[in-house]
């Protein structure tokens, strides 16, 4: 496990990302997404579409936390 990632529940990894002060972790194993400083309506927009977390760490607006 990388510096920045975290256990999930399902027993795979929570991987982290980054943008400024939001924090994203995913697992890819179960699909599992928490997110710190962001607000109830983006937690719910993130559950409802998932891919769209995939989408901005494609496109590098989230970036690995273990690349700080």
């Amino acid at each position: 496990m990388e510096e920045g990632d975290l256990r999930c529940s399902c027993g795979g990894i929570q991987y982290g990302y980054h943008s400024d002060n939001v924090i994203v972790f995913l697992c890819y194993r179960c699909g599992n997404i928490d997110c710190e400083n962001v607000s109830k309506r983006v937690i719910k927009l993130f559950s409802e579409e998932p891919e769209l977390v995939l989408t901005m760490i494609e496109d590098g607006f989230l970036t690995p936390i273990s690349k700080v």
